[in-house]
This record gives structure tokens, C-alpha cells and sequence, in this order.
């Protein structure tokens, strides 16, 4: 019983954060209320029926716009770095492959027992790593 008016009471007290917020353009500039503006132009900001962006000015779309530009070419920038293709991943996958075949020869020469689990450890590690940024 108690859990349920202890539901009750949160539901009731979060019905204001159902409401909408509205963006009301006054003589003034932009004034914002929980409730609908009496007169001029308002745009409802959190209702799902707003187109996006629809309650900006030209500039805020502008800056959103080089915001998403930059982003995006961030995001390139990164990915570029990961691509097995550059010649220091080369290096890298290259050393890897090496490192896995002295691993490798290692296990079939033979191995101590404390040395054992170390090898194999090393070896999925490796194994990892090429398969992940080497393709293989």
C-alpha cells in the first residue's frame, strides 16, 4: 500500500514536467513560460510535432550547422588514422605478424611451465590486435 501512494505522489508531482515550454516573441525579445502566449508568434519547443530547430534564429542554425560540419570532419579525421593503409599501422601490423611467429616457435620449440600460459596469453593478445586493425 505504501508503495502505491508513494507511486501516486511522484506521478503527481511530475504532471508540471509534462508541460510545454513555449517560446513567446515580444517587443522585448524571446520570452519563455510554461503556458501558451496571449498574443504574437510562440513556438511550442518540446512538443514532438515542432519541426527541429524550428524556434532558432538564423545565426543559431548557422552555428549548429559549422557545429555539425566540424563534427563530421573530426569523425573523418579519426577514422582516417585507423585505416590499416597508413604506413605506421603498416609498420605496426607488420611487427605484430613477426611477433606472433616468434610467439609461435616459441610454443612448438618447447616451454618451461611457468612459461607456458605466458606464451599463450601473448598469443591471443597478438591475435587480437591483428584482427581488429589489421584485417586479420
Amino acid at each position: 500500500m505504501r508503495i502505491r501512494s508513494l507511486l501516486g505522489c511522484c506521478l503527481c508531482l511530475a504532471m508540471p514536467a509534462f508541460a510545454g515550454i513555449y517560446r513567446c516573441d515580444t517587443p522585448r525579445g524571446p520570452v519563455f513560460q510554461d503556458h501558451a502566449c496571449d498574443q504574437g508568434s510562440f513556438v511550442a519547443l518540446d512538443e514532438p510535432s515542432a519541426a527541429p530547430g524550428s524556434g532558432l534564429r538564423d545565426s543559431e542554425r548557422r552555428w549548429l550547422r559549422q557545429r555539425e560540419a566540424q563534427a563530421a570532419k573530426r569523425t573523418q579525421r579519426a577514422n582516417r588514422k585507423r585505416r590499416p593503409d597508413d604506413k605506421a599501422q603498416q609498420r605496426r601490423c607488420w611487427n605484430k605478424r613477426a611477433s606472433l611467429e616468434k610467439v609461435g616457435a616459441a610454443l612448438r620449440r618447447g616451454y618451461k611451465p611457468s612459461q607456458g600460459e605466458r606464451l599463450r596469453s601473448r598469443r591471443r593478445e597478438l591475435e587480437d590486435y591483428l584482427s581488429r586493425f589489421c584485417g586479420g
